[in-house]
């Protein structure tokens, strides 16, 4: 069962652009909450068809963990560079849940 479920808008999702994002987050896999979801959703896409300049490329995740819905969210001028911010950000809010979980 594939864990990552992969999504695109207005963007033709290619071999590439899907294995930069399961190399990204093979390692967030661990975090997710089983019981709530099993997958881990990600969106990626253009903010519209049309402009061909600028930040045009989004990338989204929600990932269960920790008893809450994790979800970051980031436009960038590349779809790689999208990717990775919002790989950082979730990486932030599991480091923040984790050390609040561990304080109980």
């Amino acid at each position: 069962m594939e864990l990552i479920q992969i999504y695109s808008s207005n963007l033709k999702l290619t071999d590439d652009i899907k294995e930069h994002i399961r190399q990204e987050l093979k390692n967030l896999e661990k975090f997710r909450d089983h019981r709530v979801a099993p997958r881990i959703k990600v969106e990626v896409g253009r903010t519209t068809a049309h402009h061909k300049k600028g930040k045009i490329y989004r990338t989204e995740i929600n990932m269960p963990a920790f008893g809450r819905m994790l979800r970051a969210e980031e436009t960038a001028e590349n779809i790689h560079t999208a990717i990775n911010i919002v790989k950082e950000e979730i990486e932030r809010q599991i480091r923040k849940f984790r050390g609040k979980m561990a304080g109980r």
